[in-house]
C-alpha cells in the first residue's frame, strides 16, 4: 500500500495509464477521494497565494509610496524556490503541511525585507550614497532566519 506522501505521484501514474486508454465516448473516467480533495486543497492554496501576493505588493506600494520598493521587497518572497529546492533534495513532498511553512518563511522573510528597505530610504534621505547605505542597513537589519 502505497504512502500518504506518494498519492501526487500515484495520482500521476493513474492519471497517464487512462489517458493511454482507448475507451468509448460513452464511458466517463474520474478520480475522486483523496486525490479529488488533494488537487482541490493545491489548487485553492495556490489562488490564495497568488492573491496574497498582489494583496502584499499593493498594500506596500500604498505604504512606501512607490512602485519599486515594494517590488524589491516582494522579489524576496518569490525567493522561497529555494525551499521548493531542498524538498526535493531531501525527497520531501511537496504538500499542504510544506506550503505552510514556505508562507510563514517568507513572512518573517518579508518583514525583514521591509525593514531593510525602509532603512535604507532613511539612510538615503539622510545624505548617504546608495551602497553605503545599503551595506549599513544590512550591517544594521540582516539577521539569519
Amino acid at each position: 500500500m502505497p504512502k500518504k506522501e506518494d498519492l501526487g505521484r500515484v495520482s500521476g501514474q493513474i492519471k497517464h495509464v487512462l489517458d493511454g486508454m482507448h475507451h468509448s465516448s460513452q464511458i466517463t473516467v474520474s478520480m475522486g477521494g483523496a486525490i479529488s480533495d488533494m488537487r482541490s486543497s493545491f489548487q485553492s492554496f495556490g489562488i490564495g497565494l497568488i492573491l496574497a501576493i498582489v494583496l502584499v505588493y499593493l498594500i506596500l506600494m500604498a505604504q512606501f509610496a512607490s512602485f519599486s520598493d515594494p517590488f524589491i521587497i516582494c522579489w524576496r518572497f518569490l525567493r522561497a524556490s529555494g525551499v521548493i529546492l531542498f524538498l526535493m533534495a531531501t525527497g520531501t513532498t511537496l504538500n499542504v503541511m510544506s506550503l505552510m511553512g514556505v508562507v510563514m518563511t517568507t513572512g518573517i522573510a518579508v518583514s525583514n525585507s521591509i525593514l531593510i528597505v525602509q532603512f535604507v530610504g532613511t539612510l538615503r534621505a539622510h545624505g548617504r550614497p546608495l551602497k553605503q547605505a545599503l551595506a549599513e542597513a544590512c550591517e544594521v537589519r540582516l539577521r539569519p532566519f
